[in-house]
C-alpha cells in the first residue's frame, strides 16, 4: 500500500515477491511520521523552511528502540531513502533526502532527516507547484544494507524491446545528481549494442545481464498491468 510505505517501497516489495533481486529491507511507516510532520507545519507558518526543519529534528522519534533493533537486524551499515507516494512521477525525484552509510543506532536520527527534508525550500516550492500543503503527508522511510559497488546506474527499456543502460564506475549517485553523464549503450530488440564505449568500460556480459533483467521485469509490468 503506497499511501503506507511510499512508491519505492510498494514497488520493490512486488518486484521482490515477484522473485526478482532485491535487497532485503524495512520500512518507517509513513503514519510514524505524523506528529513530526505536523510539527514542521506549524513552525514552517512562523519561521519558514529551516525553523521547519529544526522543529522536525527536536521532535521525538516514535518507536526508537524499534527501529535500531530492526537496523542492527538488516547489517551493520544501511541506508535511509524517503518513500512517499508522490515518487513514482518524475517531478519528485530527488525532492527528498536519502542517507547513506548510517551505523544502525543513528537510524532514528536519520529518519527525523529524511522527514525533515519535506521542508527543504526545493521539496517547498515542488509541493507549491503541485497543490500540495506543507507538512499535510507523511513521509515514510525505506531503510536497507548499504553496499559499496564496482559500478552503478540507471537503465530503461522500451516497449520495442530495447534497452538503453547508463553507469559510471562505483556508486550511481553521481549520475542520479546530474554531476556525472556516464557511459551510455543501447541494445537493439535483434541484441546488438550501440554505443561502444560503455561496452568498453564495463564488458558486454555485464549489460546484457542487466538488459535481460530490464526485459524481465518490463514483461512482468505489463502483464501485472493488463
Amino acid at each position: 500500500d503506497k499511501t503506507r510505505v511510499g512508491e519505492k517501497a510498494a514497488m520493490l516489495s512486488r518486484a521482490r515477491r515477484a522473485g526478482f533481486p532485491v535487497l532485503p529491507g524495512f520500512v518507517v511507516a509513513a503514519d510514524v511520521s505524523r506528529e513530526s510532520m505536523a510539527a514542521g507545519a506549524a513552525a514552517h507558518l512562523s519561521r519558514g523552511s529551516g525553523g521547519a526543519r529544526l522543529a522536525v529534528m527536536s521532535y521525538p522519534v516514535p518507536a526508537e528502540k524499534a527501529i535500531r533493533r530492526a537496523g542492527q537486524e538488516l547489517a551493520d551499515v544501511v541506508v535511509a531513502r524517503s518513500s512517499t507516494e508522490f515518487e513514482g512521477e518524475g517531478w519528485w525525484a530527488g525532492a527528498f533526502s536519502s542517507l547513506v552509510d548510517l551505523d544502525p543506532q543513528s537510524l532514528p536520527k536519520a529518519v527525523a532527516s529524511v522527514w525533515s527534508s519535506a521542508f527543504s525550500v526545493d521539496a517547498l516550492e515542488r509541493q507549491k507547484g503541485a497543490g500540495i500543503s506543507p507538512g499535510s503527508f507523511g513521509v515514510a522511510v525505506l531503510v536497507q544494507p548499504a553496499l559499496v559497488p564496482a559500478v552503478g546506474g540507471v537503465a530503461e527499456a522500451s516497449s520495442d524491446g530495447s534497452v538503453m543502460v547508463t553507469a559510471i564506475k562505483g556508486s550511481p549517485a553521481p549520475l542520479l545528481q546530474g554531476w556525472e553523464r556516464g557511459a551510455t549503450a543501447t541494445r537493439g530488440p535483434d541484441g546488438e549494442w550501440d554505443g561502444e564505449h560503455g561496452i568498453e568500460l564495463f564488458g558486454r556480459a555485464l549489460f546484457d545481464e542487466i538488459a535481460d533483467l530490464m526485459i524481465e521485469i518490463a514483461e512482468a509490468v505489463n502483464y501485472a498491468n493488463s
